[in-house]
């Protein structure tokens, strides 16, 4: 059975997008709106930048569904049938599609307050595949954080209850800078021993050469088996690898805290990679934060946690993420591109003409778009200038998709590859 135009490009809503996310929106209720602008959008034709959405395309040629049905009522041995398909007609009332047909997932939410780059994982594999394994290849992430000087609040934002004032005039840039080079010393030996690496052995050598640009050191720690640990790779003492003191005499369950509970605890553990200020215009300053498995309460604890190195108090005035992995905030779309340009539904006629005069069979279908060429269809109706001159959902799904495929292979040391690694 062939499918409609609309039915293709709704096929192709599968990857990942990127979308910039405003300050003081909550990250659901963009979600939302996403769908019902899919959904429920305006068809402008004539318009320089015509933008159609899946329920305002134009009318479709009639096409023909095959079924199958019963010889007769009494008889079990069935044909096949052709009849006219009325889906796509004018004169049926309704729509086709519903805002809750389309899946969209957010990798990392960002917080109500923070603004920046926001991934999202758009259809069935998108989301269940595409964005699982984005999410848990632990990427790193940028932030410019904001801070500012002479103010604590209760919850460490602006718009939280003033705790106390304090003076912040003999704050200098040398003395921020010196603050900042301390604390992200402190981060880099805290990353290896979450890693489960010693500074200055072999493993910890080969597992910084393998590391991938972009990635969290923590997740290409190789882990062994935890029956084969010797006594001395051993970060935790005797009595805390197994279970708590307490719990013997206590009674009360506590959580596990043996070697392996331990080192997932690392994993999901903040860490800090590298911050350094990028621009100081007291009493306002501006981090630039390299961070993973972060949350916002992290963020807000690490600014505040500036002011008293500097005898002062400080607080985080704006949060904006600039990169995600690989994409960027040149990637990212703004609400108003979450649209279905209307070129794109001329293109794909025209390929699917192309098509028809190389085959006998109509290629629009399951088979068309599961084959060799179908895999590539997105690449054929989307070029890379498209994104620069007319930014929509299939240009940004081109890019995200392959800025967010993560190599596995690339991060595995094999014996052949660490062979100029080993000491002779």
């Amino acid at each position: 059975m062939s499918l409609a135009p609309r039915f293709v490009l709704f096929r192709l809503l599968n990857g990942l997008a990127a979308f910039y996310k405003p300050p003081n929106t909550n990250t659901g209720k963009l979600i939302s709106l996403m769908k019902r602008t899919l959904s429920e959008g305006s068809f402008r034709l004539g318009v320089l930048n015509s933008r159609l959405d899946y329920n305002a395309f134009p009318e479709e040629s009639g096409v023909l569904r095959t079924v199958l049905q019963p010889i007769s009522e009494s008889s079990k041995s069935m044909t096949v049938v052709t009849v006219p398909d009325i889906t796509h007609s004018k004169f049926v009332v309704g729509r086709t599609f519903y805002p809750s047909d389309f899946m969209i997932y957010a990798v990392d939410p960002l917080a109500d307050m923070a603004s920046g780059v926001q991934v999202f994982g758009i259809g069935e594999d998108g989301v269940l595949q595409m964005a699982t394994n984005f999410e848990q290849f632990s990427w790193l992430k940028t932030y410019h954080l904001t801070g500012l000087l002479g103010r604590a609040s209760v919850d460490g934002t602006p718009m939280g209850a003033t705790l106390l004032r304090s003076s912040w005039r003999h704050v200098t840039r040398p003395k921020l800078d010196r603050v900042l080079a301390g604390l992200q010393a402190q981060c880099r030996s805290e990353a290896l021993l979450q890693a489960g690496l010693r500074p200055n052995t072999q493993t910890a050598y080969l597992a910084l050469s393998g590391r991938v640009p972009g990635q969290d050191l923590r997740a290409l720690t190789p882990r062994k088996a935890y029956g084969e640990l010797h006594e001395r790779d051993h970060l935790l003492p005797p009595w805390e690898r197994y279970r708590s003191l307490g719990a013997q005499s206590s009674g009360v369950p506590t959580p596990n805290r043996g070697l392996e509970a331990e080192e997932d605890r690392r994993q999901q553990a903040p860490c800090v990679h590298s911050i350094k200020c990028i621009h100081f215009e007291p009493p306002y300053f501006t981090l630039e934060v390299q961070v993973s498995c972060e949350t916002f309460s992290f963020l807000v604890d690490l600014v505040a946690s500036i002011g008293p190195r500097l005898r002062s108090t400080c607080l985080l005035s704006r949060a904006r993420r600039v990169r995600h992995g690989r994409i960027t905030t040149e990637h990212a779309l703004l609400y108003k591109h979450c649209r279905v340009p209307g070129h794109l539904l001329t293109r794909l006629n025209d390929h699917v003409q192309k098509e028809l005069e190389n085959s006998n069979d109509l290629p629009i279908g399951d088979e068309f778009l599961n084959s060799a060429n179908g895999s590539g269809l997105l690449d054929v109706l989307v070029s890379d200038h498209d994104h620069k001159v007319s930014p929509n959902l299939f240009t940004s799904l081109r890019i995200c998709s392959q800025l967010g495929a993560s190599d596995t292979s690339t991060n595995e040391i094999t014996p052949k590859s660490a062979e100029h690694l080993l000491p002779a």
